[in-house]
C-alpha cells in the first residue's frame, strides 16, 4: 500500500502534467491545430443521492422550458447559442430543463432525445436513452452547487418520460464537469480524442474503452 506522501506525490504529478497538456493544446489551437480529448460519460438515477442534493434548494423550482425563454436565455453575456439556435433545438424535439428561485432563472440543461448529437460525437440513443448536454449555471449562482441539484432533477423528469440511461460528454480537462458528474455516481464509458485543423479538416478517435465503465 502507497504511504500518504507518496500518493500526494502521485496526485500533485498528476496535476502538474495535466495542466502543462493543457496549456501545450492551448497554445496549439492558437495556430490552427486543435486537439480535444474528451470522455463519454453514462449517467443513470440513482435515488439515494437525492436527500443530500435537496439540502438548500428548497426554494429552487425545475421545470421544463419553452419557446417563452429563449429570448432571456439568448441574452446571457457569454452564452453562444443565440435566440434563434435555442428555438430551433425546441423544434427539433430537444428539451430544456430549468431551475428557477423566485422566477429568476438560475440555471438549465439540455436533452436530446433522438442521439447524441455533440460535433464529434454522433451516436443514437434508444427508447430508453437521452443525450444530456450544454449544462449551463448563471454567473449569479455559481459556486453553490446546483449542477449536481439540477441533473438529479434532469434524471427525474426524464424517468417520467420513459427515459433512465442517459449520456453525456466532458472534456478531459473540464475539472468541474466531471466533478459534478462523480457525485452522481456517473461512469465513464470511453475516452476520445478530436483533432481539427484550421477549422476545415476534422477527425475523431476513440482512443480507449472501459468496459462496463469506470467511475470518474
Amino acid at each position: 500500500m502507497r504511504s500518504p506522501r507518496e500518493m500526494g506525490r502521485k496526485v500533485k504529478e498528476k496535476f502538474r502534467y495535466g495542466v502543462a497538456t493543457k496549456v501545450v493544446l492551448d497554445r496549439m489551437a492558437m495556430v490552427g491545430f486543435r486537439v480535444n480529448p474528451f470522455y463519454l460519460i453514462e449517467e443513470r438515477l440513482f435515488e439515494d443521492l437525492g436527500v443530500k442534493l435537496e439540502e438548500g434548494f428548497e426554494s429552487f423550482e425545475i421545470s421544463l422550458l419553452g419557446p417563452e425563454d429563449m429570448e432571456e436565455i439568448g441574452r446571457i453575456p457569454g452564452y453562444n447559442p443565440t435566440t434563434d439556435q435555442l428555438l430551433e433545438r425546441l423544434d427539433k424535439g430537444q428539451k430544456c430543463f430549468g431551475v428557477k428561485q423566485e422566477g429568476r432563472l438560475a440555471g438549465f440543461t439540455w436533452a436530446d432525445l433522438r442521439e447524441c448529437s455533440d460535433k464529434w460525437c454522433k451516436l443514437p440513443v434508444e427508447e430508453n436513452e437521452a443525450y444530456l448536454f450544454d449544462a449551463y449555471t448563471l454567473e449569479a449562482f455559481r459556486g453553490k452547487k446546483i449542477a449536481p441539484f439540477m441533473r438529479y432533477y434532469c434524471y427525474r423528469a426524464l424517468n417520467q418520460m420513459g427515459r433512465d440511461r442517459f449520456y453525456s460528454i466532458s472534456e478531459a480537462f473540464n475539472s468541474p464537469s466531471i466533478r459534478f458528474k462523480s457525485r452522481l455516481k456517473a461512469r465513464c464509458l470511453s475516452l476520445w480524442v478530436a483533432v481539427e485543423v484550421f477549422g476545415r479538416f476534422g477527425r475523431c478517435v476513440k482512443l480507449k474503452e472501459y468496459h462496463g465503465g469506470r467511475p470518474l
